[in-house]
C-alpha cells in the first residue's frame, strides 16, 4: 500500500475505536494534516506523521509482518499503527 492509499483508507477510520493485536488495547484514530493522531485509554495523543508513516508502509511492503517489534527502532508507536494496517488489510 502506498502512502496515498493509506491516507485515503485511514481516513474511513477516522474517530473509530480499534484495538492493538497482543494486549487487545483501545485506542482512536484521527487523521489530520500532519498525519495519523493516535489516542489510547491513558488519554495521550500521539502524532504519527506522514513522513513517519511512509517510511513504516515501506519497510511493511518489505517483510509483510504485522509484528510491531520489527518496526520499533522507527516507532515505539507500532502496536497502533500495525492494527490500523491490519483492520485496513481486512476491508
Amino acid at each position: 500500500m502506498t502512502l496515498a492509499q493509506f491516507r485515503l483508507r485511514v481516513a474511513e477510520l477516522d474517530g473509530q475505536t480499534l484495538h492493538t493485536a497482543s494486549r487487545r488495547r483501545p485506542f482512536t484514530v484521527r487523521v489530520l494534516p500532519d498525519g495519523v493522531s493516535i489516542t489510547p485509554s491513558s488519554g495521550k495523543e500521539r502524532l504519527v506523521s506522514w513522513s513517519m508513516m511512509e517510511n513504516i508502509l515501506e519497510r511493511f511492503r518489505e517483510l509483510r509482518s504485522f509484528t510491531p517489534v520489527r518496526y520499533h527502532d522507527l516507532t515505539f508507536d507500532s502496536s497502533y499503527v500495525m492494527a490500523i494496517l491490519r483492520r485496513l488489510s481486512m476491508t
